[in-house]
């Protein structure tokens, strides 16, 4: 399963929100016999890296891209 463009609103952070959006997707990947949940995360945002990591994801990749316009 490929996860993306998770946000929570900035006033609504720090309420148990996205963590119960990241449990629901991984329990239906589960539910759906996949064997890997996997997501990018703009490397400039820490704060969503650490709750990533604290939902049980690791570091495993680095992205790269090139704006043309």
């Amino acid at each position: 399963m490929i996860i993306q463009a998770v946000q929570t609103r900035a006033d609504m952070r720090g309420q148990g929100i996205g963590a119960r959006m990241m449990d629901y997707a991984i329990e239906e990947a589960r539910r759906r016999d996949c064997r890997l949940v996997q997501l990018t995360s703009n490397a400039e945002r820490t704060d969503a890296h650490r709750f990533y990591e604290r939902q049980g994801f690791a570091k495993s990749h680095a992205g790269f891209k090139m704006k043309l316009k």
